[in-house]
């Protein structure tokens, strides 16, 4: 085959050409992303039950729920979540499951069960979770002139304009005041008439309709009859007729009580810079390109600001695109630096400019073709494909450095005399100058020689990408794109070594008559190098010979270092993933239960104050309460009125570890505490749920008993140092619980619903239909005036009965308490949650005094009361964590992988177990790498960790088809024994040692910027770090270790024989 394309090199330029081209077309197509697309195999169900207890909404909503789809195939874990009201059940399925079979499984299940429901619970609704739904921009709303109609207007102007702009989703307004036509009735006129508000709202919806009513035939034309009756003007509302329990009585709505455009009641506020605000948190489309996107976004804002002018100014706060595009950036410049360090370190090792370019040219050609694969493969470009695409360019090289050297060893050894097959050294003779058939015969032959070579190298580096296939969790979603990137590009790296190269070499002798390119006239940096090279040769042969004399004590060093390696990355911290730059701080604040959001907003305004005046900070943001039409509240839990999150967006200047001891010092007043203050997780952390140092306690047992446990656990918690922060699902809201006495009641003929529908519509109000202004609705509102909403007044409140309004005074037994806890089921078990943050020192001694009062603990529950209980504890992602223990056997499998390839290629089972243990010792220069650079185990760690496996080997299987091809020539012309396998040896490692130093120095420069880029490639710094210590150590030791191996075979083979 070769042969052939050595003939038809036009030929192999026009489908290069055609690859080349192919893949520039599908990289201005690819998709430009931080992160690979994700989906996440966790969906919600959610499941309203107005007016219900927790326990109510457990026992009628959420147990019958999870026994209906516990038996779904694919579910690994179920958690529910009962709160007054609402059910919020949690379902994570295995991650090779397709999440819209999953979706459609559940609503199937769903179905059947929903009419075993209770009559006024709402219909199951599901919500995949989906990280590429969070906000890709954060806009903020500022206006002078509009005041309270500032949400009004964005969502009247502004919203629609933004929600065109290609690549958006949807725009999500938080903050300000949403417009509603409030009627608020007299209580007085209202009674005194004999009427009610539902009387009110009945007429409303009487007389403000608007339906079709049917369709009548005009000759041959049918037209639909539409009563049109909206309301249009308050005075259309103000003239609505009232009537009462006799219908002879009626009053106009104008005689009950006002009529206004208002503004509905809020249960929180959005402060930007401590000015309540409003802001626009903007979705992209899934499919859609950040970059793309947000250039679209800030034109359609540059071009609205200059519109609205004096309405209003449009700023972006946070733009998520930008991240994207400076990781990118980030590694494109690594890219550029890398290629151009391998370049340079091909220049210094080779000595020849137009070797060295020739080699490069590689580089843009197996990129190109690489990028045009990941877009017809589905990748997409992101921080892991790019990373891959440096990786493998760094090694796709290692290939062509092969082939070029054999190709120059073959002519040059040729040109000195040697036939084209020959080996023998004829460096006495004078060089010839040879034909185009004889140089084409060396380029076939110099290329033929280390193809075998180049083959292997790359199928164990493809190879160790194999088991992620076996993966399960975040690790294999992750890392998909990656594992894509570095085997197309190893693969197009081989095409260019085995193909374009020897192509390359054919077309250059062609043209000049000195056939290969000739070195450069030596300058005093190449001759510094050239001897610099010289040395390390002769130092490597010394310390080979004397390893060569104790080969057993050798081996025995390099697996001591192996074990030294496994035992210190057992001690480095451990994570899912790299932390990275913080790019927001966030606290999160609690008041007294029952405290309103406007005053937990001035407290932390003055937080914010006080943060702002001592530290560079670029903007905050404070939201306190809740938005109603919030999913991801609803999901999270709603926060109260007593809490708030304080995002701070720090500057260039800002010192983010005095900034989080800063908020973490301030001491509670007494009706206030900072629960805790730390870095806002990445966007890969947010999707784990990681929080550095966040730890939940689950107690699960009889109710009252876990209750009692987990409260006195807290109390005890809250007094150990190690402990930053303690908070229980006991968040207790208080409420005023009002019993109807049944036996006055029944004299009045007055049920518990008439009561609990007659406190509802005077104090909280009904909408009873909508206002038409313009082309748009507003909410009207009917319910009491403010004075009468009063709990002093609730007496006062009549409920509407058959001839007349009974009062409740007398009927209502109030009291006030506190709100139940939510319930929380795992599994089907009811626990109780505790969770708690450690300081980063003496992470485990803490976590095992906590082990040991809770044993404590539990043990005197049992001795005293005989009730089983049982707790577990550990990090809030414990689930995702198993992706570090799968990525384990992963690395396992890998090496076993590469075994069996190299056994089958080899036909020897023993060299091929010497080739892999001789790499051993990469585990201490990868886990010395991580320990100087402070970095810890992680996903990206144990990637690079599971690579190293298949690049190390590359140095030793190189050294072995060398020893290898040199004893097939001894055993052609000498007899072989001890001395010539020496010779063989030290040989074989004198002339490949530069060829593998030259690929190893070549993969380094690569990786090199990435290691040194910063937080920028956070995610990518860890797998970097970990192949430059484990491949610089890993190769330095292989050269050694596997010759002592090679000879230790040897003996025994002469010893069975």
């Amino acid at each position: 085959m070769l042969r052939f394309l050595l003939t038809r090199p036009i030929a192999v330029f026009m489908a290069t050409g055609f690859l080349v081209l192919v893949g520039t077309v599908g990289y201005s197509r690819l998709k430009i992303t931080l992160l690979p697309d994700l989906q996440v195999p966790r969906i919600y169900m959610i499941t309203r039950f107005p007016g219900m207890s927790p326990a109510e909404v457990e026992d009628m909503v959420s147990i019958p729920l999870e026994k209906a789809i516990a038996g779904t195939s694919g579910l690994r874990s179920l958690e529910s979540r009962s709160e007054r009201g609402i059910s919020i059940i949690e379902a994570n399925f295995s991650w090779n499951l397709n999440r819209d079979f999953a979706m459609v499984r559940l609503r199937q299940k769903l179905n059947r069960v929903y009419t075993t429901l209770p009559e006024h619970s709402s219909r199951p609704e599901l919500i995949p979770y989906d990280p590429s739904r969070e906000p890709l921009i954060l806009i903020h709303a500022q206006s002078a002139s509009l005041g309270k109609r500032l949400r009004p207007f964005i969502e009247n102007v502004i919203q629609a304009e933004i929600e065109q702009i290609p690549g958006i989703s949807a725009a999500r307004i938080n903050g300000g005041f949403r417009q509603e036509v409030q009627i608020s009735l007299n209580r007085r006129r209202l009674y005194g008439s004999n009427m009610s508000v539902q009387s009110v709202v009945r007429a409303i919806q009487t007389h403000n309709i608007s339906r079709s009513v049917g369709r009548v035939r005009t000759g041959p034309f049918e037209r639909t009859i539409r009563i049109q009756s909206r309301a249009t003007r308050l005075e259309d509302l103000r003239t609505v007729p009232v009537s009462g329990k006799a219908r002879s009585n009626s009053v106009q709505l104008a005689d009950l009580g006002s009529i206004q455009h208002g503004y509905s009641d809020r249960h929180g506020t959005t402060l930007v810079d401590g000015k309540e605000e409003v802001t626009l948190a903007l979705q992209k489309e899934p499919t859609a390109n950040a970059i793309k996107t947000s250039r679209a976004v800030h034109k359609a804002l540059f071009r609205l600001n200059a519109k609205h002018r004096k309405a209003l100014k449009l700023k972006v706060l946070e733009d998520q695109a930008a991240l994207v595009q400076e990781s990118i950036d980030s590694m494109k410049k690594a890219a550029i630096v890398g290629a151009m360090l391998a370049v340079l370190f091909l220049f210094l090792f080779l000595g020849s400019l137009r070797t060295a370019a020739l080699v490069a040219v590689t580089v843009p050609v197996s990129i190109v073709i690489s990028m045009g694969s990941l877009y017809f493969l589905g990748a997409s470009l992101n921080a892991m494909s790019m990373a891959g695409l440096i990786l493998g360019m760094g090694m796709l090289m290692d290939g062509s450095i092969i082939v070029t050297e054999s190709i120059r060893s073959v002519y040059e050894h040729t040109q000195q005399g040697g036939l084209p097959n020959s080996s023998e050294n004829s460096s006495h003779l004078p060089k010839l100058e040879l034909n185009a058939t004889e140089y084409s015969l060396c380029i076939l032959n110099g290329t033929q020689k280390v193809l075998k070579t180049v083959i292997a190298s790359t199928a164990t580096t493809v190879i160790v990408f194999f088991p992620i296939l076996f993966v399960d969790g975040l690790a294999a979603a992750l890392f998909r794109d990656l594992a894509i990137s570095v085997i197309v590009s190893l693969l197009a790296g081989l095409y260019c070594s085995s193909i374009l190269i020897p192509v390359l070499h054919l077309l250059i002798g062609k043209r000049r008559r000195s056939n290969l390119p000739q070195p450069l006239r030596r300058t005093r940096l190449l001759v510094q190098v050239e001897k610099a090279l010289t040395r390390i040769q002769k130092f490597y042969t010394q310390s080979l010979s004397l390893a060569l004399q104790n080969p057993r004590f050798t081996i025995l060093i390099a697996f001591a270092s192996a074990s030294l390696g496994i035992l210190l990355i057992n001690q480095l911290p451990r994570s899912i993933m790299p932390e990275q730059s913080p790019n927001a701080i966030v606290a999160r604040l609690r008041l007294d239960p029952g405290t309103s959001f406007q005053t937990t907003a001035r407290q932390a305004v003055l937080i914010q104050k006080s943060i702002v005046q001592s530290f560079d900070i670029v903007s905050t943001v404070i939201h306190a309460g809740y938005e109603t039409d919030n999913p991801a509240e609803t999901i999270q839990g709603q926060p109260g009125g007593n809490e708030a999150t304080i995002i701070f967006i720090p500057g260039p200047d800002c010192q983010t570890e005095a900034l989080l001891q800063r908020l973490r010092s301030m001491a509670s007043d007494g009706s206030s505490r900072l629960l805790q203050a730390r870095v806002r997780p990445g966007p890969i952390q947010r999707v784990l749920d990681e929080t550095r140092g966040e730890y939940q306690l689950d107690i699960e047992g009889a109710d009252s008993e876990s209750k009692q446990i987990i409260s006195r656990t807290a109390r005890i918690l809250r007094s150990l140092p190690g402990i930053r922060s303690v908070d229980t699902n006991f968040r207790q809201k208080p409420v005023i619980e009002a019993e109807l006495n049944r036996k006055r009641a029944a004299t009045s003929r007055i049920t518990p619903m008439d009561a609990a529908r007659t406190l509802r519509s005077s104090i909280q109000g009904n909408v009873a239909s909508a206002f038409q202004d313009e082309d748009r609705t507003i909410d009207i509102r009917v319910r009491l005036q403010k004075s009468f909403r009063k709990e002093n007044q609730i007496d006062s409140l009549k409920v509407p009965a058959r001839s007349k309004n009974i009062p409740l005074s007398g009927l209502l037994d109030r009291r006030r308490t506190n709100e139940k806890p939510p319930r929380i089921r795992i599994d089907q078990n009811l626990v109780h949650r505790l969770r708690f943050q450690l300081l980063p020192d003496g992470k485990q001694e803490t976590l095992t005094e906590v082990r040991t009062i809770m044993n404590e603990i539990i043990e005197k529950h049992h001795a005293s009361s005989g009730d089983r209980v049982s707790f577990s504890l550990g990090p809030v992602n414990e689930k995702t964590r198993n992706s570090l223990e799968s990525l384990f056997f992963a690395f396992c499998f890998s090496c076993v992988l590469v075994f069996q390839l190299l056994a089958a290629q080899f036909e020897s089972i023993l060299h091929s177990l010497g080739l892999i243990l001789s790499v051993s010792s990469m585990i201490l220069g990868a886990a010395m790498a991580l320990f100087l650079t402070g970095q810890g185990v992680n996903i990206s760690s144990a990637i690079g960790l599971i690579m190293l496996t298949g690049i190390v080997i590359n140095a030793s299987i190189a050294l072995f088809e060398e020893i290898s091809h040199r004893r097939e020539h001894v055993m052609h012309n000498t007899i072989r024994n001890d001395e010539t396998l020496r010779k063989s040896i030290l040989g074989a490692g004198l002339s490949r040692v530069r060829a593998i130093l030259l690929t190893v120095f070549t993969t380094l420069g690569g990786l090199l910027p990435v290691a040194l880029a910063g937080n920028t490639a956070g995610n990518q710094k860890p797998m970097a770090i970990v192949i430059i210590g484990g491949l610089s150590l890993g190769t330095i030791a292989a050269l050694i270790v596997f010759p002592c191996f090679y000879i230790l075979i040897e003996h025994r083979d002469k010893r069975s024989k």
